[in-house]
């Protein structure tokens, strides 16, 4: 099997340990990256479709894939983003395996509040398909942040136009510290660069319930920032490297069930990240 991920980043570290953990239950592997400008992604994407069995996607791209193909699974075009490319009788058909690794959680939030809201920040296409999962889990008021107004308004606005009776609300940057401490779960899914001035406001948690639930998608280091204040005000925090196993042994079991073992997986994972 050849595979790639084709990123403005490629996460040559985790996939790499992916591709060692498949052939280590025997399936034969080749993985590539591909770093791709936005520009060029769609040009990145025919050539790696000719070449390649199965696509991992990466940042700022799972929004972009879904208006690549005319052929859309219901869920997919629903979520407006995907994050796998899975090739089925000369077919090519998007996944979304982080969507589905945020309802494998659901067991460890069955005691979060699912009528108080969620505060969202980012608004790419990982921030699309998380938002998904949680309606799915049961979660219907959502407050998205984002360093740029303009961007975070316009997700506002599509995913209105796609969720009906789901309550969907845009602070600014600026407002994050004079929100009001009910929101039952955050997930951060901006990156952990001195750039991203957003992270410096969300450390106060004031906008965080009691118990309330932390999730940071960065993986390095596997105790973020966010994560350790997270643990001083006494949060349930789940880690990056935690929901990039569970998102890589969904994307296994899609191309090799029988190599799925999500324990094994992921602590060889946080040895790379640690």
């Amino acid at each position: 099997m050849k595979w790639a991920e084709i990123s403005a980043n490629p996460s040559e570290k985790r996939y790499t340990h992916l591709s060692e953990f498949l052939k280590k239950k025997g399936v034969e592997n080749e993985v590539e990256f591909i770093e791709s400008l936005p520009g060029d992604f769609e040009n990145h994407l025919k050539k790696a479709c000719n070449k390649f069995d199965v696509l991992r996607i990466g940042s700022p791209f799972l929004n972009v894939l879904p208006g690549c193909f005319d052929q859309l699974p219901l869920q997919v075009r629903t979520l407006g983003a995907g994050d796998s490319l899975i090739k089925s009788n000369e077919d090519w058909w998007i996944r979304a395996t982080l969507y589905r690794a945020i309802i494998k959680l659901a067991k460890r939030l069955d005691k979060i509040d699912l009528l108080q809201p969620v505060l969202i920040v980012g608004s790419g296409g990982s921030a699309r398909l998380i938002i998904g999962a949680l309606i799915r889990i049961g979660f219907n008021r959502f407050n998205i942040t984002d360093q740029f107004t303009e961007r975070g308004q316009e997700i506002v606005n599509d995913l209105q136009k796609r969720f009906f009776n789901i309550e969907f609300k845009f602070t600014p940057h600026s407002g994050l510290t004079m929100l009001p401490g009910i929101h039952s779960c955050m997930v951060n899914t901006t990156p952990l660069v001195p750039s991203n001035e957003i992270l410096g406001d969300l450390y106060y948690f004031n906008f965080l319930k009691a118990g309330g639930v932390v999730i940071d998608l960065n993986l390095s280091p596997v105790e973020t920032p966010l994560l350790k204040e997270a643990s001083g005000v006494g949060a349930l925090t789940i880690s990056g490297v935690e929901m990039a196993a569970l998102s890589d042994m969904e994307f296994v079991s899609l191309i090799a069930p029988k190599a799925v073992d999500l324990e094994e997986y992921k602590s060889g994972l946080i040895q790379v990240f640690s």
